[in-house]
């Protein structure tokens, strides 16, 4: 019995059908594995950003808050220890204490309370925020531990910095208040505590219209898992006691270092979620959750889409092969050999160049178009991770990567020279409050073109809702004085023109620089930027323009 031949055009035929099959199981594959592990990215990068975001602006405010109380003690401490008589030196540490809270955002109320357990008629001050004429209203304090009106503060610091307490609401106060309180000591001993309290209705208001996505729902909890401000839960309430099942390693997320680079991924009511969390300054954590189904939608619309046409390219180019099978083998393993790149995750410098006018050459050209849509996929995913939606500028995260870069120049560099520039919108909590978020958009970004045209050589920064940062290197470095008049000049001859209040820009700015031997990294640099800015905001608050601060 004779065995059956079978011709090499035949064999070559099978070689190159079972070759496209894999090769477009391997693109379908490495694309299903690139668009997942990239949706999951862009999931943590939406969720977290967004979380960022907003933590810078209520670190703004709670460091704001901080910074106020700590300057209270330092000079509480130094007219206690100079010799000049109590009751004087309370007197002038009310009056300090009022103008230091007549410029910090959010403040409800001062006080200094004494801690002398021999004399508990002698018990300090105590002024609260008059909401109708915004003046401070002095109330009767009572000694610690004497009452429930002091039940809340209790200090829990290393002594030497401002500490929070958790929200709490007491007869003096309209609305819930987180305090920022501080010890001060005379000679060896403690003589009481001055603190601020900061309307919490206002954070939680702020973080309230923070989503990342349509079903998102930003929330405040404590690193046990108590609520401070949900949506849906009461304050008080701890889900992860309620359901531990559902809420297993989460407290444990809290705790770790790289968690703004992930997710947190729960079921809670048969709903499944996301949740990405950033820790304030405060101890507390702000999360950011959305559901699950929303997140990965544009994972599943990009698999619709791409299996379909992995699936009529298998098919399509299947059939070519019948006819084509002399001209097959060469460009195929160039085209399996891209596949197995793209299949690992590498597609720099991936091309096929086929010539020829026949269907491999056509398989060619459609693989470097998946290849080229992934690429542009990916990077517009990347590219919107780090540009600010609403100016056009870069975004917090993209000043951060800045900030690292320029760290590891300093290291490297012994003649390094660069500065930094602070930029704070003044009113513009005003501007969307009484004119509405339009008009304070349009602030925002007259503002932002204002910056950016007189610092364009410089890049631009928004690194939170009413802040911007530039990075001051070569011509600006050298001609910031300059430059900082021409802002001023421009800003004063922008706001005669403007025709609504909302077009017109008032901007405090501050500027540091480098020195070598007092500024220990990048972040000195940026302090101090933002305190020169602090303190030209206080002189613009005032009444004056002020000049350039540094």
């Amino acid at each position: 019995m004779k065995t059956k031949k079978s011709s090499i055009r035949r064999k070559l035929l099978l070689l190159v059908l079972f070759s496209i099959v894999m090769t477009v199981f391997l693109v379908g594959y490495a694309g299903a594995n690139l668009i997942g592990k990239q949706a999951d990215e862009s999931k943590a990068e939406v969720l977290n950003i967004a979380c960022a975001e907003e933590s810078e602006n209520v670190n703004h405010i709670l460091k704001r808050v901080e910074l106020s109380v700590r300057m209270s003690s330092e000079f509480a401490e130094d007219l206690l220890n100079s010799g000049m008589s109590q009751d004087e030196a309370l007197e002038s540490l009310q009056g300090y204490m009022e103008e230091i809270a007549d410029s910090t955002d959010n403040c409800l109320s001062y006080y200094f309370i004494k801690n002398d357990p021999f004399n508990p008629f002698e018990t300090g001050f105590f002024y609260t925020l008059n909401a109708l004429d915004n003046s401070y209203v002095s109330q009767e304090t009572v000694m610690l531990g004497e009452g429930g009106d002091t039940d809340w503060m209790t200090y829990d610091g290393d002594g030497e910095n401002p500490d929070w307490t958790v929200p709490h609401q007491y007869a003096y106060s309209y609305a819930p208040i987180i305090s920022c309180i501080m010890p001060i000591y005379k000679g060896y001993g403690m003589f009481g505590y001055v603190g601020i309290d900061v309307n919490f209705q206002d954070i939680t208001e702020s973080i309230s219209n923070v989503t990342g996505y349509e079903t998102g729902d930003a929330f405040l909890i404590s690193d046990t898992g108590v609520i401070y401000s949900h949506r849906y839960l009461s304050a008080g309430d701890n889900p992860v006691e309620e359901n531990p099942e559902e809420f297993a390693g989460l407290l444990e997320y809290f705790q770790m270092d790289n968690k703004t680079s992930m997710t947190y991924d729960y079921t809670y009511r048969g709903v499944e979620k996301s949740l990405a969390s950033t820790t304030l300054s405060n101890g507390m954590e702000l999360c950011l959750s959305a559901e699950r189904s929303e997140v990965d939608a544009d994972r599943r619309s990009m698999m619709a889409t791409l299996l379909p046409v992995a699936l009529i390219t298998g098919i399509l180019f299947s059939l070519i092969t019948v006819f084509v099978t002399d001209r097959i083998t060469k460009p195929l393993r160039s085209l399996t050999t891209a596949a197995r790149r793209v299949a690992n995750g590498d597609m720099n410098d991936v091309h096929l160049d086929v010539k020829g006018h026949d269907e491999i050459s056509e398989l060619s050209d459609i693989f470097n178009g998946m290849v080229e849509y992934l690429r542009i996929y990916i990077r517009d995913v990347e590219r919107d991770a780090y540009v600010d939606k609403l100016t056009g500028v870069k975004n917090a995260k993209a000043y951060r990567n800045s900030l690292a870069g320029l760290e590891e120049e300093r290291k490297s560099e012994e003649n390094i020279a660069f500065g930094i520039a602070m930029f704070d919108l003044n009113d513009l909590k005003k501007v969307n409050d009484v004119y509405g978020h339009e008009e304070g958009n349009a602030y925002i970004l007259n503002a932002c073109r204002l910056i950016s045209r007189t610092f364009e050589n410089s890049p631009v920064f928004r690194i939170g809702g009413d802040e911007f940062v530039t990075i001051l290197r070569n011509y600006d470095f050298v001609h910031f004085q300059e430059l900082g008049e021409s802002f001023v000049k421009e800003m004063n001859e922008m706001n005669e023109k403007a025709e609504n209040p909302w077009e017109e820009v008032h901007i405090a700015m501050g500027f540091a620089f480098y020195t070598k031997g007092l500024d220990k990294s990048v972040d000195d640099v940026f302090r101090r930027a933002d305190e020169a800015m602090y303190r030209n905001k206080r002189i613009m608050k005032n009444g004056a323009q002020g000049d350039i601060d540094r």
